[in-house]
Order: structure tokens, then sequence, then C-alpha cells
């Protein structure tokens, strides 16, 4: 075993594993060992990411408030104090256009897009809105050193939903990588991160899930002048897709066997103790401006860890749990 690779991280004796973690693996293994093992995320601020923690913040405040029903003066005016205050403590570069503003702009912009909401919120046993909702799910055991290791799959879970009498799971996605709304949509409704969610809460509440809904909110900067007028460019760029499960019977099955797989490759590199690089041969490491780890891998494998533990990179405390 490599002797560069951190024990592997067990939380009660267990491998916790999420989307973002087999997303990784799948893209790149170096990857997840950069950020499962070594726990080293880059240490720059990413506008996008922060940005993207906003919006969900306040649409988390907005259902549990507002349920499905349009909001009141009072309730916008604390999801605008919950903006207000984030970007105090984050203050960003003054030529970020993802500013204060701009995401009161765009609350604004789905408060009114979204008014009347077509489908009624879930209540849990307390008498709380279902909403931003963490699974920690037993997916299954496996032997790893001769020993059973049972694996669990994590996750939060936006905005499950009863939409058509029928139980929708609604996933918020901010992007500014828009290249027109249908495109988007095409490239997110095959993700498996979407199906592993229904999965997790079929298993945690009993209930059957029948669709899954994306939730996409633009966060790329509006044209000065729109063709057709700002109003309907904001209506246009914020978009649903609701998916139904039954086109594909054997989801199921098929999510499950695919991510056990991706656990057992897991496990076979990190026993191996070499995860490779292999976006370089998916030109991986160029996308969306450039993978956090290009610093690191353009190094020796020997050399790797000390660029981790440098300035260029913190500690990955991220986690769906919490």
């Amino acid at each position: 075993m490599n002797s560069n690779l951190p024990p592997l991280p067990l939380t009660d004796g267990c491998l916790l594993i999420d989307n973002s973690m087999l997303e990784g693996l799948v893209t790149c293994p170096s990857i997840t060992e950069f950020s499962k093992l070594h726990t080293r995320i880059g240490a720059a601020t990413k506008p996008s990411l922060d940005f993207g923690t906003i919006i969900h913040a306040a649409l988390e405040y907005r259902y549990k408030n507002a349920k499905d029903k349009p909001m009141t003066a009072t309730q916008i005016a604390e999801q605008g104090q919950i903006i207000t205050d984030f970007f105090d403590k984050n203050p960003v570069d003054e030529f970020e256009h993802r500013n204060v503003n701009f995401a009161l702009e765009v609350i604004n912009r789905y408060n009114r897009r979204w008014q009347v909401e077509p489908f009624n919120v879930l209540i849990d046993t307390k008498g709380q809105v279902m909403c931003e909702v963490p699974l920690a799910i037993e997916l299954f055991t496996t032997q790893y050193n001769s020993s059973p290791l049972k694996v669990i799959f994590t996750g939060k879970i936006d905005l499950p939903v009863e939409w058509d009498s029928k139980i929708t799971i609604i996933d918020n996605k901010t992007s500014s990588m828009f290249f027109g709304p249908q495109r988007f949509l095409d490239e997110q409704r095959w993700s498996n991160q979407y199906r592993g969610y229904c999965w997790a809460f079929e298993k945690a509440t009993g209930k059957t899930v029948e669709a899954f809904c994306i939730n996409g909110i633009c966060t790329k900067q509006p044209p000065m002048k729109p063709k057709q007028g700002i109003d309907q460019w904001w209506n246009e760029w914020m978009v649903r897709d609701i998916v139904h499960l039954a086109l594909t019977p054997d989801w199921r099955k098929e999510w499950f066997d695919s991510t056990t797989m991706l656990v057992d490759q897991f496990l076979w590199y990190y026993e191996k103790g070499y995860f490779p690089p292999l976006g370089k041969f998916t030109r991986a490491c160029e996308n969306y401006g450039g993978c956090q780890y290009r610093d690191v891998c353009s190094q020796p494998p020997e050399k790797r860890t000390e660029i981790l533990n440098g300035f260029l990179y913190k500690q990955n405390t991220w986690s769906p749990l919490h």
C-alpha cells in the first residue's frame, strides 16, 4: 500500500459515501483521493459555491415557512435578511456579479416566477416541513481486509413533495453554466444523483417515489437588453423538468448496481495504493475553468501530499449530514 494514502476514513466503523465522492471517482479517481482521503480542497473562495449555498438557504426558509403558499411581506423581508447577513460575513470581489444585490434579485424573481406552487410540501412525524433532509442509508456490506465493512449512502434532499398525487423529489440546481435552458436540462436529467436521492428517500420513509424534478436556477449575468425583455428572460431561465421514474422501471436496480460497483472500485484503488489521474485522458482537467487539483497532479506523486498540505488547499469539512 502507498504510505502516502491516509487511513480509510471510517465513521463508527462504516464507510460513508455521497454523490460528490461518486461523481469525483467517475470524473477522475485522483479527485476522490484528494478530497475524500486527504480531505483537502482548494483554499480559494468559489463564488459559484457560495452563491449556491445562500440560494439554497433562502429556498429552505421559503418552503419551511411559506410552505407551498405565496410568501407574506414579512417572510420576504426575513428571507432577504438571511441573504444580506450571508454576504456581510462572506464578501465578494467588487467585480463579481454574484453579489448580495444579484442574490436578492434572483430570489425575488424566483418567488414571483413560482408564486403559487403546483405541489404540496410533505410534513414529517414532528409536524415539520420536509426540506433539506439529511439521510444516511445502509447501502450494503462488503468484505475489506477480511472483515465486514458496512457502506452508508449519505445525502441531503432539497425538497420532497406531493405533486399530482405522486411523491416527487425536487433538487435545486443553481448554475451559471447555462448554455440554453433546454441544454442545461438535457445535461442534468440523466445524472444518477437524482435517482440516488429517490432511492434513499424510499428506504428512509417506505414511500414510493414516482418522479424527480430538476429545479434549475440560472445565475449567469443577464444581458443588458434581452430581446423579449428582462422579465421574459428571467422566466425562461428559471426552468423545471420532471422526470417520471416509470419510464425506466429498472432504475432502482441499475442505480444500486452502479453505485456498489463504484464503491468496489474505490476500495480496489485504495488496496492498490494508487488513484490514477484519469482526468488527463478525458480532458476533465480543463472542465469549468479547470480542476482545483491541477497544481497537485502536475507534480511527481511523491510531492503531491506536500502540495495538498500547503497554502493552496484547506481542510474539506463539508458533509451532507450537517
